[in-house]
């Protein structure tokens, strides 16, 4: 099969992944990276899940890369750069899903990592950036899909430097998906002199519209579904009701009993802090809005 499916050279998407882990960090590929994951989309919503370890590494580290750069992204980029992360998020979404949480290869902590991404900015920690090429790199690849070293890239930019060519559907694409944002809120974002503070007004947007997305996605039932679910939350929530109903506490009646609650007293506590990761989402605003 060719390396490229839906008209995308999937090559060319996962380089600038592999180019950044090395340190061979590019700004100019953005835009068409941002391209290639929109024409991709589904090929990352809907695969099969013996690739799942692939499509879902890549989600969260093409969440980290669009984020990063996200400052230097023109007005006309923004409406690409935020169709691509609602496909990234979308994935990381059915990855904390109860139908979808049996395949998914990785974490909930990992899935909420790549949510904040998109809702809050920053970036991933560089050992967990180098844990998620290493398992991108081992894991089953799609057979339209080949990964190289950036040396490669680099060497043919040397023989013949291209050019970009300017895409006019997916340029008229951009200004249609884009709506009424005030980017400048007053300021000039090309004066040189406010270019630091222009950038991070540039961020703030994409995630704010990020978290306007995510929301329409229903990030909010997700995340407090994947909460109750829980099964140690969940364990005691059932206790809670059953105390409830019944108007009677139940407490250890036993060494036995007791041993056996304080056992569980870590798993419980690891539980209550991915509920607090989850809440502290700003895509969950609306639900409490709403609640």
């Amino acid at each position: 099969m060719a390396s490229s499916s839906g008209g995308v050279e999937w090559n060319s998407i996962v380089k600038p992944i592999l180019a950044a882990s090395y340190g061979s960090f590019n700004k100019n590929d953005l835009p068409e990276f941002i391209r290639s994951v929109i024409k991709s989309e589904d090929d990352i919503i809907n695969h099969s899940a013996e690739y799942d370890t692939f499509y879902s590494t890549f989600a969260l580290l093409a969440a980290d890369y669009i984020t990063q750069n996200a400052a230097d992204l023109l007005p006309s980029q923004m409406g690409g750069a935020c169709a691509a992360a609602r496909i990234l998020g979308a994935h990381m979404l059915r990855g904390l899903s109860g139908g979808s949480r049996q395949t998914s290869p990785l974490s909930r902590g990992q899935l909420m990592d790549g949510l904040r991404l998109l809702c809050q900015g920053g970036g991933l920690e560089h050992s967990d950036h180098v844990t998620l090429v290493a398992a991108m790199k081992m894991a089953k690849l799609p057979p339209h899909i080949r990964t190289s070293v950036p040396a490669e890239k680099e060497n043919s930019a040397k023989t013949e430097p291209k050019r970009p060519r300017v895409d006019p559907s997916t340029s008229l694409l951009d200004h249609l998906s884009s709506p009424m944002y005030n980017l400048s809120n007053g300021s000039d974002l090309s004066d040189a002199s406010e270019a630091n503070s222009s950038g991070q007004q540039v961020k703030n947007l994409f995630c704010e519209r990020n978290i306007a997305a995510l929301q329409l996605l229903g990030a909010g039932d997700v995340l407090v579904e994947m909460c109750l679910g829980l099964p140690h939350i969940a364990r005691y929530l059932a206790r809670y009701t059953e105390s409830l109903e019944t108007g009677c506490l139940q407490l250890p009646a036993t060494l036995t009993e007791a041993v056996s609650v304080r056992s569980s007293l870590q798993a419980l506590s690891s539980d209550v802090v991915m509920v607090w990761r989850a809440l502290s989402l700003p895509a969950l605003d609306a639900c409490r809005t709403c609640s």
